[in-house]
């Protein structure tokens, strides 16, 4: 009970710290995922090229997460709870055309910051690395056009509560 009430009189309630998982969670992932990286690499080196990329995920700092993979599939998720995601089915997107887009971005190198992340995963590779992006645009333009691929999206209960209240681009 201790440890409550010191959190509380640092004005935190229990619940506002439970709620706070669904940040630091994705971010203690990406982190462990940066700790591979190596000194004096050229960010643009991150970027493998579509035939070698098992997988393109891209993270905003407001929870938001969208995974591609080149059967076309996707999934489009917030936090990292479980169930707070969606799954598209094979071939709803061209994998080498977002590659291609996601690729093009304007990246300011390795690691957390106010910006989105981009991660090409490298097929065979244990891990990636999050690029930083200020391009808020695309970013924002790609999650829209996810969304406006789900059936019904308005429909899909607590996630489409979530985006009302939290949009992955503000």
């Amino acid at each position: 009970m201790h440890g409550v009430a010191q959190i509380q009189t640092l004005g935190c309630s229990t619940t506002t710290l439970m709620n706070l998982r669904f940040l630091l969670i994705p971010a203690l992932i990406f982190l462990s995922v940066q700790a591979n990286a190596q000194e004096g690499d050229d960010s643009l080196d991150r970027v493998i090229t579509v035939a070698d990329c098992s997988e393109i995920y891209v993270q905003t700092q407001t929870g938001w997460w969208l995974i591609f993979r080149p059967d076309g599939s996707a999934r489009l998720g917030f936090g990292s709870s479980g169930g707070d995601d969606i799954s598209l089915p094979v071939q709803s997107f061209l994998f080498p055309e977002i590659h291609r887009k996601l690729a093009a971005l304007k990246f300011d190198g390795i690691g957390l910051s106010r910006d989105p992340s981009v991660a090409f995963e490298k097929r065979g590779a244990t891990g990636s690395y999050g690029l930083s992006t200020s391009d808020h645009k695309a970013i924002k333009e790609l999650f829209q056009m996810v969304r406006e691929k789900v059936k019904d999206f308005d429909s899909e209960g607590r996630l489409a509560s979530i985006w009302a209240a939290n949009l992955p681009m503000p």
